[in-house]
């Protein structure tokens, strides 16, 4: 675990103060939660209400400036061909900026072994904002080995009318090719970071969240290729009484080789998600780049809990 992750850690351990409210949310295939947890925090002077569902997913979070509310929300819902969500910062009822994602996965032959990444996006709409990027990795394969693929996918980012075209390697983990490319946090007007800076620690535990919850799968920077572990990855979730069942009768362990193909799409959901956000951002931990790999992060783990067992 990194520096910057107990950082964030303690502080949520020292400063947050836990209560469960009930509450549903239902909204075109987003799951319904009978219950979120909401927290407080305290950042710089300004005191940052947040809810969570239960797994700790973000719902909302919010603060108060002055008569106005500044709040940052999540939303996100499966479909047959993968996982799309946005993330929006508004004031009142003014939208100051939306990122939309996407994650698609395309296991084309079900009785393969194999897993195809399919593709990621990320954009961004405000005022003066018109930024995305594509990562088309429909030739790239995850096998039961579960090392990243020595391939590349195809990369595409756009801001306003200008583009730029270069590849992602997923066996190095960074980009080639766009050296000359911005990051999505550097196309975000200076004014409006500065005014949804509050939210960074929020932001920045998701993030921390993600790369817990996917044991080590998702990994948004670069240069820091993901460990794949494919037996942890089925383990969690395989039913306690099947655990029980292998350590009493270790020959049936052979049966996880069988049902390898539900922790392929694990695999490949977080690290498709993170290739993603390895490509946005640069070595900043800015409101556009944390803001990015939370979303991606968010599809990235309703796409794991999609996969089969």
């Amino acid at each position: 675990m990194s520096t910057h992750d107990k950082f964030w850690q303690t502080a949520v351990s020292r400063r947050w103060v836990l209560e469960v409210v009930g509450m549903s949310l239902v909204s075109g295939g987003t799951p319904l939660w009978a219950e979120v947890i909401r927290n407080s925090q305290l950042v710089e002077g300004t005191n940052i209400d947040k809810e969570t569902t239960p797994d700790g997913d973000l719902v909302r979070a919010w603060f108060r400036k002055g008569s106005s509310t500044v709040q940052v929300s999540m939303n996100r819902k499966a479909a047959a061909e993968g996982t799309y969500g946005d993330i929006l910062f508004t004031q009142d009822h003014s939208t100051l900026l939306k990122m939309t994602g996407e994650l698609l996965l395309r296991p084309d032959n079900p009785s393969s072994d194999q897993m195809n990444l399919g593709q990621a996006s990320i954009a961004a709409q405000g005022n003066g904002i018109n930024y995305s990027l594509l990562l088309d990795a429909h030739g790239v394969y995850l096998d039961p080995r579960g090392f990243p693929p020595k391939a590349r996918g195809r990369v595409e980012i756009r801001d306003s009318s200008k583009v730029w075209n270069g590849t992602f390697d997923f066996n190095t983990w960074k980009p080639i090719g766009l050296e000359q490319a911005p990051s999505l946090d550097s196309v975000l007007p200076k004014e409006l970071k500065v005014q949804l800076a509050p939210f960074l620690p929020t932001l920045n535990m998701q993030i921390v969240h993600y790369k817990s919850k996917s044991q080590g799968a998702f990994s948004p920077e670069r240069n820091r290729r993901p460990v794949f572990n494919l037996q942890a990855m089925h383990e969690e979730r395989e039913p306690q009484e099947v655990r029980l069942i292998k350590i009493a009768y270790p020959s049936m362990g052979s049966n996880l080789i069988a049902s390898i193909k539900g922790s392929l799409c694990r695999a490949g959901c977080w690290g498709l998600g993170g290739a993603g956000g390895a490509i946005g951002c640069v070595g900043t931990g800015g409101l556009g780049c944390v803001g990015a790999i939370g979303l991606l992060g968010g599809l990235a783990s309703l796409c794991s809990d999609s996969c089969p067992p």
